[in-house]
């Protein structure tokens, strides 16, 4: 942006001195102008003079007098010649020292404004950054609050599911304790069933069995017949009841 800045003052002071050579070059042109318009009015003036003068006097004397007047006018012409280009060199150098003065005051106020831009641009970039700085700042602290603020929220639902999963297993072992003791329960109350033992047998059956004869079977508690050793027959107490092997 400086670059851009010095640049730009470069372009208005070369603008402002070929604006300035232009004037002064109209001005000598001017002046050349008007300085040849005197000259040729002079020198028209003075063969007016002479010629009036040579048709009415014809002595010698006369024609003297007649140089002598030439010879001021010759002296008149120089003279204003040189005030002219005097005051053309004034000019000049006025118009030159005016255009220089403006021109490094131009310069010098080119050079002050882009001091003060650049300044300007400074401070401003500063506050920039520091306005992304807070920005940024500010950002990473809502991230973090909300980062936070997600943790908890899911420790609180880690919590919430170990709690309800801590329930259900709760309840299923409650629910499987409960079903255990029902089983067991129930089974208590098959092996005090009655079933009937044959003399020589090793099994023990239900009442109508066809290994059975009651007049020499001998009744017994499935409990007891377990105790004892013998099996369950296989054609009829597996029929009736499904006792574990190992009750």
């Amino acid at each position: 942006m400086l670059k851009n800045i010095k640049c730009k003052e470069k372009e208005l002071h070369r603008n402002h001195c070929d604006s300035l050579m232009k004037r002064l070059s109209f001005i000598k042109i001017s002046l050349i102008i008007l300085l040849v318009l005197i000259i040729s009015i002079a020198d028209t003036g003075c063969s007016i003079v002479s010629f009036f003068d040579s048709d009415s006097q014809e002595t010698e004397g006369e024609k003297t007098e007649e140089s002598g007047g030439e010879s001021q006018n010759n002296l008149l012409e120089e003279s204003m010649l040189q005030g002219i280009l005097k005051s053309v060199k004034e000019t000049q150098e006025t118009a030159e020292k005016e255009a220089a003065e403006r021109a490094e005051r131009e310069a010098q106020e080119a050079a002050e404004r882009a001091e003060r831009e650049a300044q300007e641009a400074a401070e401003r970039a500063e506050r920039e950054a520091q306005e992304a700085a807070e920005r940024a700042e500010r950002e990473a602290q809502e991230a973090a609050e909300r980062a936070e603020q997600e943790a908890r929220e899911a420790e609180e639902l880690a919590r919430k599911e170990a709690e309800e999963a801590e329930r259900k297993a709760q309840e299923e072992a409650a629910a499987q304790a409960a079903k255990e003791a029902a089983e067991k329960e129930e089974l208590e109350k098959k092996l005090d069933l009655v079933v009937f033992k044959t003399p020589t047998g090793k099994c023990y059956h239900v009442d109508g069995c066809r290994h059975v004869r009651r007049s020499t079977a001998t009744e017994i508690t499935i409990r007891d017949a377990r105790a004892q050793g013998l099996k369950p027959c296989g054609d009829c107490i597996r029929g009736y009841y499904v006792i574990p092997s190992d009750l």
